[in-house]
């Protein structure tokens, strides 16, 4: 898969469960499994979502239990603060702070190390979208198209999606389709779309996720199915050692 087909890996933070939503000022957990989609044997990969204060943090592990990514976005309202993206297995680490009006981004990979600045005061990342597209459900259910920047960090970019929401199931579920606002874009950029059930709990995804395989030169973008698994109130003292861990680099 070329670097170009890797422009949206969104970080799925289903951390938008109703149960979860009900309980925003405590910690919460969200977990589930992801099947990727490809040629040859079936791959499947766990996913955890965290929550402490106003940071939420993803997991993601292979099948040996292994974690292969993390990233963790913190946020004051709808603005964001920081965003951070970790491939383990690649060794790539991507850094976005709020500097004034726009981001500083901090990329690492290959052995390498550089700084941009990215000028965009109104961007979302990570978990962010998913909790927007929650948020607009009854705009999206009446057919508004909604549009958003969204920050890519491992391309140092943000970019203008655009957020659809399509014909309610039989049962109720609401599925948000989202891609590329600019028509140039839209090949390079994969079309994710979010599942909600009929009372708004976040209930899956199709579409890139954060982890990759290969290496950071070369990188190979993972495509899945996201299933949840269970979602409930966390209290585990694991989370406040994992709690905020961007913000001290």
């Amino acid at each position: 898969m070329s670097r170009e087909r890797s422009l949206l890996p969104v970080a799925l933070l289903a951390a938008l469960s109703a149960q979860a939503g009900a309980a925003a000022a405590a910690a919460f957990s969200i977990s589930g499994d992801a099947l990727v989609e490809q040629r040859g044997p079936q791959v499947r990969l766990s996913w955890n979502v965290a929550q402490c204060g106003s940071a939420l943090r993803s997991e993601w592990r292979g099948e040996g239990g292994e974690l292969l990514a993390w990233d963790e976005v913190e946020a004051r309202g709808t603005e964001l603060l920081s965003y951070r993206l970790e491939r383990l297995n690649t060794g790539e680490s991507y850094l976005a702070q709020r500097d004034g009006a726009g981001l500083r981004l901090r990329a690492s990979r290959a052995g390498s190390t550089s700084w941009q600045s990215i000028p965009t005061a109104r961007v979302l990342a990570g978990s962010q979208l998913v909790i927007y597209a929650q948020q607009h459900l009854a705009a999206l259910r009446g057919g508004a198209a909604l549009h958003v920047d969204y920050l890519i960090a491992d391309h140092g970019r943000s970019i203008e999606l655009v957020l659809r929401g399509e014909n309610a199931a039989a049962d109720g579920q609401v599925a948000v389709e989202i891609g590329a606002s600019s028509m140039l874009l839209r090949p390079f950029v994969p079309t994710t779309t979010l599942r909600f059930a009929a009372d708004g709990r976040f209930v899956g995804m199709s579409g890139q996720i954060p982890p990759q395989l290969g290496t950071a030169r070369h990188p190979q973008a993972l495509f899945a199915r996201m299933t949840v698994r269970a979602a409930a109130p966390e209290r585990a003292p694991a989370l406040t050692s994992n709690c905020h861990i961007a913000l001290s680099y």
